[in-house]
């Protein structure tokens, strides 16, 4: 148990479970789920991104059907296709395991109706992103509406909770203004001197560059280790100023500037920085979170069992962790076996 003067609860969509343990006046539902999907494709078009209207089924709670039109998207990203995004209400559990293989097909079938010249099959699905939304609570009738906003609220002046703050976000973009709100907030209810918010103008960490292809170009001359240039340019992308951060690794042992395993360009001393500086908890957070090796799609086998053995070293997991680590990356991976939301 953790106690504190203020808590936020900023748990995404189980904002709702964590406000459980409230009085039932303080329990109604603050964020309504809506399920959103991209898929992850083979390149489709290497320098445009376009709109397209798709049309779909989508099935009600209640199991009946109704016809939904809706705007789609196809976006170069790292040398494969963005495509999406799927709407729809939802009424379950909180669970990545709502998506199914006839919603995939829903999908391609919608984008190909659409964009002819795409020919997707099952076998250019790379990766599902699935996730929630929170819609609009006074939304009417089937369709999906979105909250534009994030929300901030006081659990003091709308329940008689004090020191309760509830946090919804809805977009990246916006997630710094959110942040700002929240700390706000808390300061105020702690009553503790604070400086002014310096987020609006400072960069995120790594972004202090003015030039970047000259930070570039001075990054390549100072690299401490042997290394192709397309993996220099790829960590100074990913790491900006940071990248130095990397260096230490290489430094103790030459063999952590090499990737983990074959198939994957992403290093130990990656795996390692992650671990140790970039608060992870499961190893599906290094694997698709924190690098990118498990980005546009499941990574090689060896490569996933060598990153667990970097971070089983690291926090000390015996071999059934490790393993049960392993399988939590791959089940990540999977799609449900169930009935079908779109057709």
């Amino acid at each position: 148990e953790v106690r504190g003067t203020v808590v936020v609860n900023a748990a995404g969509p189980e904002v709702d479970a964590v406000l459980g343990g409230l009085d039932a006046a303080a329990r109604r539902p603050r964020f309504e789920l809506s399920t959103a999907m991209n898929l992850v494709t083979r390149q489709v078009l290497p320098t445009h991104a376009v709109g397209l209207r798709g049309r779909f089924g989508v099935s009600r709670p209640d199991g009946s059907q109704v016809l939904r039109e809706q705007v789609l998207f196809m976006a170069p990203w790292r040398g494969y296709s963005l495509v999406g995004t799927v709407h729809a209400p939802y009424e379950g559990p909180v669970t990545d395991r709502w998506v199914t293989e006839p919603m995939v097909q829903a999908l391609l079938d919608a984008i190909n109706q659409a964009y002819p010249p795409a020919r997707l099959t099952r076998r250019d699905v790379y990766l599902v992103h699935r996730g929630f939304l929170p819609q609009d609570p006074a939304r009417r009738g089937d369709d999906v509406s979105l909250l534009r906003q994030g929300q901030v609220i006081d659990h003091a002046r709308d329940d008689g909770v004090e020191g309760l703050i509830t946090a919804i976000g809805v977009k990246f973009t916006t997630a710094r203004h959110l942040a700002e709100q929240v700390v706000d907030l808390v300061v105020r209810k702690g009553a503790r001197p604070a400086s002014a918010c310096r987020t609006r103008h400072e960069p995120i960490p790594g972004g202090h560059l003015a030039d970047w292809r000259a930070f570039l170009d001075e990054q390549r001359a100072d690299w401490p280790v042997p290394m192709p240039e397309a993996r220099i340019e790829r960590l100074v992308r990913t790491y900006g100023t940071n990248c130095r951060a990397l260096w230490p690794y290489w430094q103790m042992d030459a063999s952590a500037a090499r990737p983990v395993a074959s198939g994957t360009d992403i290093t130990r001393a990656e795996v390692r920085h992650a671990v140790e500086h970039e608060a992870v908890v499961h190893l599906d957070d290094v694997v698709r979170r924190r690098t990118a090796m498990g980005s546009a799609g499941p990574p090689p086998e060896k490569a996933v069992e060598a990153a667990a053995q970097v971070m089983a070293a690291a926090r000390g997991w015996d071999a059934r962790r490790t393993h049960q680590e392993i399988d939590r990356v791959w089940s990540a991976y999977a799609l449900a076996e169930g009935p079908e939301v779109l057709s």
